[in-house]
């Protein structure tokens, strides 16, 4: 269940969630403390909204600079700010099914979708168990957003046989 969170770590998260479409994995804190600046809040005020979103899950805080976004962080984010993210959501899982694409670079060209919204979608299916990249639900060495899928679980196959004709 997703932890409540107040209005400074709302605005938080979707500074950082917008400036995630710029870095995809991980960037420097100072754009986001300039953005909550210009929105009226001080520096303390938003080391103490990372502080809080860093203990509830939502992003991982390195050296008090480096911001990254987790699963659920971003599963936050973009269902509050990205529209229709519910539909891409429900059509990466009927593009895996359907044409059994094992790879979020498929999937991307063929939905011409954003790919930093389809590499969390692929990081959030991989850290909820529906798939597994051979790597326990961690990304691939070598870095890069490359997640190529391994198995589906057994209560998504089951759900691929529901929703396909």
């Amino acid at each position: 269940m997703a932890a409540i969170l107040s209005e400074r770590e709302e605005v938080m998260l979707a500074l950082i969630g917008q400036q995630t479409h710029q870095w995809y994995n991980s960037g420097d804190s100072g754009p986001v403390i300039q953005a909550a600046a210009a929105k009226g809040y001080s520096e303390e005020d938003v080391q103490l909204a990372l502080d809080l979103l860093e203990r509830k899950g939502y992003v991982k805080i390195s050296f008090r600079s480096l911001l990254q976004l987790t699963a659920d962080g971003y599963y936050t984010y973009a269902g509050a700010n990205v529209p229709d993210f519910a539909d891409l959501l429900r059509r990466v899982e009927l593009e895996i099914c359907k044409n059994q694409h094992t790879n979020n670079i498929d999937v991307t060209r063929t939905l011409q979708a954003d790919p930093v919204a389809i590499n969390y979608i692929f990081d959030m299916l991989c850290q909820n168990g529906t798939i597994d990249n051979g790597n326990h639900g961690e990304p691939l060495a070598g870095g890069g957003p490359h997640w190529y899928i391994m198995t589906l679980s057994p209560e998504f196959r089951l759900r691929c046989r529901e929703i396909l004709p």
